[in-house]
């Protein structure tokens, strides 16, 4: 088997079904194989976009080491996906993936988007609030009476 794939490594089909092989898994570091035999794929043949869309789908499926937080993963995919799209040019057609994809890559991302924007918001109007209440605790403070402190007066003899 391991020499099967030594001998059909630079085919692009070959390198394509693989990576899809790796890439149904599930598993990290098949998904991360997947990506490197996608990758070689498009090496290979640079004018064939069918890499660049089971790129596409990888990322919109998987979490890759490189790209840390879904944000940064669908917009990745939707790179990938424009790419192809773009790629196939006057071939792709109305019933092509690539336009699913890519329209559910632009969904995902722009919940990443909103979710990282209300949770932004979020810490700003903590920590505003944050510091009003120290402001409002340092001034009951200040208008706090003072009060002297008991006399310890000894008692006379």
């Amino acid at each position: 088997m391991e020499r099967a794939i030594a001998l059909r490594a630079n085919s692009y089909e070959f390198l394509i079904n693989l990576g899809n092989a790796w890439r149904v898994d599930g598993q990290l570091q098949h998904a991360e194989r997947a990506r490197e035999d996608y990758l070689a794929a498009l090496a290979e043949a640079p004018e064939r976009p069918e890499a660049l869309l089971n790129l596409g789908i990888l990322y919109l499926e998987n979490r890759l080491a490189d790209q840390p937080n879904d944000e940064q993963r669908f917009q990745k995919a939707l790179d990938y996906f424009e790419t192809y799209l773009r790629r196939k040019g006057a071939a792709v057609g109305a019933s092509d993936p690539g336009h699913a994809y890519a329209a559910d890559a632009k969904k995902f991302l722009q919940q990443e988007v909103t979710k990282r924007q209300n949770a932004e918001r979020n810490a700003k109007e903590n920590e505003e609030y944050r510091k009003q209440r120290a402001a409002e605790d340092l001034k009951r403070e200040q208008e706090r009476p003072v009060t002297a402190p008991p006399s310890q007066a000894t008692p006379a003899p």
